[in-house]
């Protein structure tokens, strides 16, 4: 379930923006927020269907490097899992799955990286812990 204070924030955000609609995804939940024409905040929570699933999620550099991947294309990982690291100045920043799912469109060893490039995409899907 999200967090009360954290869907406020979001509705606080959206009140100063021209944002329509904000759609989020949070542990196999779905959370909708739509701005209307009165007043009245619209809130909406519902359990995701298999086709509400992003297609797949971009897993992107944070900071300048090389890439030096920890899984191949196609594995299965979880989330919080370690997927490679970029190494800065001999300085190395690990790169951890944001979701559960297949790696997909993966770097090579050793390539190098710029803020914000795409390192690789994951396909979510529920994982079973063993």
């Amino acid at each position: 379930m999200f967090e009360a204070e954290l869907v406020e924030q979001i509705v606080c955000l959206l009140e100063n923006s021209s944002v329509e609609e904000v759609e989020l995804y949070w542990k196999g939940k779905r959370l909708v927020i739509r701005r209307s024409s009165c007043p009245q905040k619209v809130v909406e929570e519902v359990k995701p269907r298999e086709e509400t699933l992003p297609a797949s999620v971009e897993v992107t550099a944070q900071v300048v490097g090389f890439f030096y991947p920890s899984v191949k294309k196609g594995e299965i990982v979880k989330e919080g899992e370690k997927l490679g690291e970029v190494e800065t100045l001999g300085i190395r920043d690990e790169v951890l799955a944001p979701v559960e799912g297949i790696v997909e469109n993966l770097l090579g060893e050793g390539e190098i990286v710029e803020y914000g490039k795409i390192i690789c995409l994951i396909k979510p899907q529920e994982v079973e812990t063993s």
